[in-house]
């Protein structure tokens, strides 16, 4: 079974590889490391157009780069109801907007294209910047020209994610967007713009559980100074730096009160490094 998901290995890579088919889409392995931590996919369509590409870390490095290409497919693709162009004005007064700076700031006159979001329990909704949660070439363009075009330093494709079942594409969306909020938090906490994060260090233990017996993972990892923390809702999240360009001291907690859950973190955080040298 791969961390996190609800099938076994062979249903989950069965069940991508029929897309690919049912899509038109021909998979293709670009690169993929000695030690099978890596892996780089492309898919093309019928006429040998590339049409997405994506990367995998891992132990089932292939299954994930499969999944993030067509991810990324889907997010060229748009699927879903296409944006609604309403005012700034309509976005603020949305109840559940609250104090959020960055919407608060478009202008209210400004008419820009949004996407509706929907609450997965109850009816409350939310108006968001399509270029925010898509960022496209054409969505970037729309918006490029006009007042609103600061939005454009904001726009991720965080919180898109694809799984086998609805259960695992929620987790890893909503792990996207913690990641990216925990990552945002970081840089603004260097800048003294808010309170430093509680930061840890994982114990020796727990970085000899991630590589195993990989000699390759752990050579990437001793180029690496890992800190972990777990003040975003509860949830993990690892921030490998090197150590030749560390020039920061964090006051660190006590490392033996970590439990082991980031385990999975950490393995992709080291084996991040291969998919550099793939693509060097």
């Amino acid at each position: 079974m791969i961390a996190e998901r609800e099938m076994s290995t062979s249903e989950a890579s069965h069940r991508l590889k029929n897309l690919c088919r049912l899509l038109h889409l021909n998979p293709n392995i670009q690169c993929v490391d000695n030690d099978n931590l890596v892996a780089i996919f492309s898919v093309y369509s019928p006429s040998g157009e590339e049409i997405s590409s994506g990367a995998g870390k891992g132990r089932y490095c292939e299954l994930g780069a499969v999944a993030e290409s067509l991810e990324h497919h889907f997010l060229e693709q748009c699927i879903g109801d296409e944006p609604k162009v309403i005012s700034g004005q309509h976005i603020h007064a949305c109840p559940h907007v609250h104090d959020d700076w960055l919407l608060k700031s478009i202008p209210a006159s400004l008419d820009i294209p949004a996407f509706r979001l929907n609450a997965l329990q109850g009816e409350d909704s939310i108006y968001v910047p399509a270029v925010l949660l898509n960022p496209t070439s054409g969505y970037v363009a729309e918006i490029l020209e006009t007042e609103a075009s600061f939005l454009t330093k904001y726009s991720s494709n965080s919180g898109m994610a694809l799984g086998c079942t609805e259960n695992e594409a929620l987790l890893h969306a909503i792990n996207e967007c913690i990641e990216r909020h925990a990552l945002s938090v970081y840089y603004m906490s260097v800048g003294e713009l808010m309170p430093a994060l509680k930061l840890k260090t994982p114990p020796a233990s727990l970085l000899e559980d991630a590589c195993c017996t990989n000699n390759t993972m752990r050579a990437h990892a001793e180029r690496l100074t890992l800190y972990l923390t777990d003040e975003s809702y509860g949830v993990f999240f690892v921030l490998p730096l090197q150590r030749a360009m560390l020039t920061v001291h964090f006051p660190l907690s006590d490392p033996d009160a970590l439990p082991t859950q980031p385990l999975h973190s950490i393995v992709q955080s080291v084996s991040n490094f291969n998919v550099l040298d793939c693509a060097a």
